[in-house]
């Protein structure tokens, strides 16, 4: 199929889901999701992870701008479905996001690695985090399937193996190589 035909046959939907925006925060939040755990899961057997936690704050630094502008438009865009179930759950993973971020800075802040202060923040960042994942799966899940049953109705083809692999597969193999590429270094 060529490209002309397969971009008539996509929705606006899967449009969406290919704009540079969306794909720009995928990719940086695949990036802290698995930085994030391999420093939490890895990082006390390694004898230095200052380099991939450096990494880890300066891509995050860099997610903040893409992340905010999404957040705008995804927001103005269905703000309209509030009281929906995906929409409630999109907006507590917006709210524990920013607690993320917040932590993440304050963690940063910090004037000592082994104060009871950083302890504790870490400790919130990596609960949060882990929120922030469940929750984001979770709402994904449930926009997938409303997309799904909307698509259908209006007869559209639906391409979902498609989006899944650019909202999850190509991002983490992405974000792999990219830390793979730092231990190796």
């Amino acid at each position: 199929m060529d490209q002309e035909a397969l971009e008539s046959s996509e929705s606006d939907r899967q449009r969406r889901w290919r704009a540079p925006l969306v794909t720009t925060v995928i990719y940086l939040l695949m990036f802290e999701s698995l930085s994030g755990f391999v420093l939490f899961f890895v990082g006390p057997f390694m004898t230095d992870t200052s380099g991939l936690g450096e990494l880890h704050w300066w891509l995050g630094v860099a997610f903040l701008g893409p992340y905010g502008a999404y957040q705008l438009r995804h927001y103005l865009r269905v703000r309209h479905q509030s009281g929906k179930i995906h929409f409630n759950i999109g907006l507590s993973t917006f709210v524990l996001m920013t607690a993320v971020i917040v932590t993440g800075v304050m963690m940063w802040l910090a004037e000592s690695r082994t104060s009871a202060y950083y302890a504790w923040v870490d400790l919130a960042h990596i609960v949060i985090g882990f929120a922030v994942l469940i929750m984001l799966s979770s709402h994904l899940v449930l926009v997938f399937k409303v997309g799904r049953r909307e698509e259908q109705a209006l007869g559209a083809r639906t391409v979902v193996r498609r989006i899944f692999n650019r909202v999850l597969w190509y991002p983490a193999a992405a974000a792999t190589l990219v830390i793979f590429a730092w231990w190796v270094a």
